[in-house]
């Protein structure tokens, strides 16, 4: 091999300072928790699931199925420099579950499917309408749900909440206080490396998010989470009051419009122990679920 000549060291330091410097930039840099919502500007907000369960009841064992896609849009109607005011709405959901028992399958786009009994069950999620403002960061600061006429039954809803729980499907209204579906990044800028951690309790559970802003790119801003929880709720489940106990952990990924801060995805992974108490029975259960969450 011939000698290295004084050229190509040059060069080869030259290389070496740039990726150097390259690298200290990308972990300098900070981000800012502000959004940059443009009036009239149309967000449609996938949630598509694959949730698999493993049961214990009376000595067997029931693997149950179930794979879903919910779809909302949110369009702002308006900007300040306080915030904005977003409508949203829920346009579709589209749930398979397969189980020993049962198979089930629902398209709120099938009109035959509204009229089944899992359409009264998803009457009020599809209806689920509202208008709320959020500050810079997100934040909601002011909700005005539009009431309907129509409501399911105790029976319905108790249910859907069976089936729903824990797929983070966000067809709910949010609530003053809360961060919106838009809101990810805390209440300071970050340098690429720094954490930060969300906690919350209620008489229903906790839940506690530890955050890593793990990377800044020209176009995004990457985060990576870990989140852990507990619930315990009542339901109405057929005319039979039932206990569900949970506690679940999940790890996923964050990825932020850098120009906007708005989310493009979320994707996350969640292993939970769940236990329903219904009519004097148990039912142990395992659950493995995948979430992954595009904004369009």
């Amino acid at each position: 091999m011939p000698p290295l000549q004084r050229n190509d060291i040059n060069m080869k330091s030259i290389f070496f300072i740039l990726g150097l410097a390259v690298s200290i930039n990308g972990f300098s840099q900070t981000v800012s928790n502000k959004l940059n919502f443009q009036k009239g500007q149309k967000l449609e907000v996938i949630t598509q699931m694959n949730r698999n369960s493993q049961s214990e009841f009376m000595g067997q064992s029931m693997n149950t199925g179930m794979t879903s896609s919910f779809v909302s849009t949110f369009e702002v109607n308006d900007v300040t420099g306080a915030g904005a005011t977003i409508e949203g709405k829920t346009k579709r959901i589209k749930v398979d579950i397969t189980s020993p028992m049962q198979n089930m399958n629902f398209d709120s786009d099938n009109e035959s499917d509204l009229k089944g009994q899992m359409g009264k069950m998803m009457e009020k999620p599809l209806k689920t309408k509202f208008t709320m403002v959020v500050d810079a960061t997100g934040k909601v600061t002011s909700v005005l749900e539009e009431k309907e006429k129509n409501k399911t039954s105790q029976d319905d809803a108790g249910m859907l909440g069976m089936m729903m729980g824990g797929t983070n499907m966000n067809t709910g209204i949010p609530k003053v206080g809360d961060p919106s579906i838009f809101k990810v990044l805390p209440e300071k800028d970050l340098k690429v490396g720094e954490s930060w951690v969300n906690e919350s309790k209620d008489e229903g559970g906790t839940m506690k998010t530890t955050y890593t802003l793990s990377g800044v790119t020209d176009s995004e801003i990457q985060i990576d989470f870990i989140d852990e929880s507990t619930l315990t709720t009542k339901q109405n489940m057929m005319g039979q009051d039932a206990n569900l106990e949970v506690k679940a952990k999940s790890n996923g990924k964050i990825i932020l419009n850098k120009a906007t801060g708005l989310l493009k995805q979320k994707t996350m992974v969640t292993e939970s122990e769940e236990e329903i108490k219904v009519a004097g029975q148990s039912i142990p259960s395992k659950t493995k679920m995948t979430t992954t969450l595009t904004v369009k």
